[in-house]
């Protein structure tokens, strides 16, 4: 009988897989090794961020998947971040699974709209305060 091992959370592995889905053509080990990073190259998380919001929208927006191939290839360029750099972020935090979480977390609340490209919050304006509000 096979055992799962409970040393090494299942949630872990969920970024991973997430960004190997949105990165799968093309994905895999660079075949220059000038392509991959030292640590000083090392994606931050507002990089991070940035360019996995922007991976997402485009994933959400591109009709095909050669078109969202092309989408990838032009952000990735534009921010000057490769494939690999990406993966070394979920690799070089694989043992912070809170960290991650919160990186998932502010992620999926840029996409949402609560969060803008500096990760702070969108300001709504009150209701109360615009117009009147009902006195003179």
């Amino acid at each position: 009988m096979r055992t799962i091992s409970t040393d090494r959370p299942r949630r872990r592995r969920a970024p991973a897989l997430l960004l190997a889905g949105l990165l799968a053509a093309g994905c895999g080990m660079p075949d220059d090794p000038a392509d991959v990073t030292s640590p000083a190259d090392a994606v931050d998380e507002d990089t991070f961020v940035a360019v996995f919001v922007a991976l997402r929208r485009a994933a959400a927006s591109a009709p095909t998947d050669e078109a969202f191939a092309r989408d990838r290839d032009r952000i990735l360029g534009e921010r000057g971040v490769t494939e690999p750099d990406l993966e070394r972020f979920i690799d070089d935090h694989a043992e912070d699974v809170q960290y991650l979480s919160e990186v998932w977390d502010r992620i999926d609340r840029t996409l949402r709209g609560e969060l803008d490209a500096n990760g702070d919050p969108v300001q709504v304006p009150d209701a109360d305060l615009e117009g009147d509000g009902g006195s003179s």
